[in-house]
């Protein structure tokens, strides 16, 4: 029982290392999966069925808890580094200006330190966690904030209606901040690419549909409401700015409902 505890530590540690600490999807998470499957294999062949059964559901158990922990932190868009800043300075005399380069300090996560030259300030990655040592670019400052370069190259060329970023409560809390009164979002769910990561939390946690996409963004980080005849000019914009942006619905008159899904 004593080497079964310890693969399962060791993979837990594995994987929570790959996730939180070293960038990129590779080694250090393949070998935690190997260390909780070779728990189970070691469980089944040396003390039975039973007791291989309940070493794969504690596995199950805790590989979900952790998913659900790294969902809600927001520690899941780590997996693409992003060296944007959207944050402000937090001096207020800052002499920093767009364009400016400098090199993090700290890991952001997505929150963290960045020395420009002398001047040591407090940013916020747009997405993903970017490491230390990793040299960062200023993109635009505006009454203190530094907004994303993709947004800001839409935002010169569409007349843009609004803008949510979908963290926790999903699309039903975060949506509706962009739209008016009358009006409400008929979301596509055919449409929407869903990751995978999602599905086995949905079906291993038992968790409704609705609840899914009331909790999380099921990968669609950012909603932009553009008029009907711009959609294709916004996303050629985004696609040249290295988004992969789609469209999932349209917003309809409704004074009942904010979204539809």
């Amino acid at each position: 029982m004593g080497l079964i505890v310890t693969l399962i530590i060791v993979g837990l540690i594995l994987i929570f290392a790959e996730v939180l600490i070293i960038p990129g999807v590779g080694v250090a998470g393949i070998l935690g999966l190997l260390s909780l499957g070779g728990s189970c294999f070691y469980a089944f062949s040396q003390m039975g069925n039973i007791v291989g059964a309940i070493v794969t559901a504690v596995n199950v158990a805790l590989v979900v808890g952790l998913t659900v922990y790294v969902l809600r932190a927001k520690t899941w868009k780590r997996l693409s580094l992003d060296t944007n800043i959207d944050s402000k300075a937090v001096a207020d005399d800052s002499a920093l200006e767009i364009g400016d380069k400098g090199m993090t300090i700290s890991r952001l996560a997505p929150m963290g330190s960045v020395r420009f030259d002398t001047e040591l300030v407090e940013v916020k990655a747009l997405e993903g966690f970017v490491d230390p040592e990793v040299e960062v670019e200023i993109v635009l400052m505006e009454d203190g904030k530094i907004y994303v370069k993709p947004v800001l190259a839409l935002l010169e060329k569409v007349n843009v209606k609004g803008i949510s970023h979908i963290t926790g409560g999903g699309f039903y809390e975060n949506i509706p901040r962009s739209i008016p009164n009358g009006l409400c979002a008929k979301i596509d769910k055919s449409a929407v690419k869903v990751l995978p990561i999602f599905d086995m939390i949905a079906k291993w946690g038992n968790i409704p549909e609705r609840d899914m996409y009331n909790t999380y963004n099921m990968g669609v980080g950012m909603s932009i409401v553009v008029p009907a005849e711009e959609v294709e000019t916004s996303l050629s914009i985004l696609k040249d700015n290295g988004i992969d942006a789609y469209v999932i619905g349209e917003i309809i008159e409704n004074a009942e409902e904010k979204v539809i899904l």
